[in-house]
């Protein structure tokens, strides 16, 4: 078989060129239906584009006006539970996905005429988000477009448009964030608090193979278990926010029970400094 990365439409140019202008020139082309539009969900995101960029063909090279060539819209539509990535483009309408995070995402499509069957067919495009997979009800519409009669747009303005993604929820990158300044402020406070140099070199590690552990054990156990592109970095952002949290607790309050000791210490001498002068005196 072909090797994998030629086993896309990147290995096949010749053949999506040909499909791309028999599309437009059959169904695209004057006549045509202008009523297609593809779905797909491999590419593991939310995204939409209107035709203007999905035109493959060589009609430009022959020198047909790009006003004049119609392809068309493209629907990316998921993943249902798998990690999400940006792959192709650009969109017209751009692409959601979290590349670090499961997404709960899907589409549907609505077809009705407005004023009876008589009337113009309309076509409604909804993307949703689903915070939670236990709660399907916590859904977010985050793309919606409504189009009427033809379906396909023309490529004059290719290129329009962009695919952007992000890593994970605002509340998990705050997680993680937060627990590394946490684990930052621990190894600050070994070395400042009055512990020796061996027993802070070891809290550092501690903490550093504390993060490095829980974070490759969140991602490490669903890829032993054949599912790598399933893991949740929400339960390891809590756990890691609650190990470096417990560290800077303990070295708060070891630090405060050293100071203390450090005062009675203090006291101790003072009366014993000031009991031998009275000695003295009385003698």
């Amino acid at each position: 078989g072909p090797y994998k990365k030629d086993d896309t439409w990147w290995g096949h140019p010749e053949d999506r060129s040909e499909l791309s202008d028999f599309i437009t020139s059959t169904i695209g082309g004057t006549g045509g239906a202008k009523n297609l539009i593809a779905i797909s969900s491999d590419a593991h995101m939310l995204g939409f584009d209107d035709g203007r960029n999905s035109y493959y063909g060589t009609a430009k090279e022959n020198g047909t006006s790009t006003s004049e060539i119609f392809s068309f819209p493209v629907l990316q539509s998921g993943p249902m539970d798998r990690l999400g990535s940006a792959k192709g483009g650009p969109y017209s309408d751009g692409c959601n996905t979290m590349r670090l995070q499961r997404n709960h995402q899907y589409s549907t499509l609505n077809f009705q005429f407005e004023d009876g069957e008589e009337s113009e067919a309309c076509m409604e495009v909804k993307s949703f988000r689903v915070s939670s997979s236990s709660e399907p009800s916590t859904k977010e519409e985050v793309f919606s477009k409504k189009i009427c009669g033809s379906t396909f747009s023309s490529i004059e303005t290719a290129g329009v448009g962009g695919c952007e993604s992000t890593l994970m929820t605002p509340g998990n990158q705050a997680m993680v964030v937060i627990a590394g300044v946490l684990g930052l402020i621990g190894i600050f406070f070994s070395f400042f608090l009055g512990l020796g140099i061996c027993e802070a070199a070891t809290m550092s590690v501690i903490v550093i193979l504390s993060y490095i552990i829980t974070y490759g054990l969140g991602i490490g156990i669903p890829f032993l278990m054949g599912a790598y592109g399933n893991f949740d970095i929400a339960p390891a952002a809590a756990i890691s926010l609650a190990q470096m949290f417990t560290v800077c607790a303990y070295l708060s309050c070891w630090a405060r029970e050293n100071r203390n000791s450090g005062v009675k210490e203090e006291k101790k001498e003072q009366n014993e400094n000031s009991l031998l002068d009275q000695t003295k005196k009385e003698g």
